[in-house]
């Protein structure tokens, strides 16, 4: 990412393609593409206790993960299982901050 003060290695390339293609371009391409689940398969047990353990984020990414425009959270679903995972490290850490007072809570 420009700046590096979000590094991720699965979202890398396609912040660099916006200083190519441009914001709007990039935008446009992943809004017109089609959600679809995780081909990972895990057991009932750990989708109980990954649900349990969600439901804090429920709070600003909705009961499904889908996002909630009011709030300007994005759609947790469908992520890459690595990118949640890294990201949740670096919550964890304290080091996640996607630049807005909204999320810095």
């Amino acid at each position: 990412m420009p700046g590096g003060k979000r590094p991720s290695p699965e979202m890398e390339p396609y912040a660099k393609m916006v200083v190519v293609l441009g914001v709007d371009e990039v935008a446009r391409y992943f809004g017109e593409q089609k959600m679809q689940p995780t081909p990972i398969a895990v057991d009932a047990g750990a989708v109980a206790r990954g649900r349990a353990a969600a439901a804090q984020c429920a709070t600003c990414h909705g009961p499904d993960g889908k996002g909630n425009a009011a709030m300007q959270s994005p759609s947790l679903a469908g992520q890459p299982p690595g990118f949640l995972r890294e990201q949740m490290l670096l919550f964890k850490q304290d080091k996640r901050n996607p630049g807005t007072p909204r999320s810095r809570r």
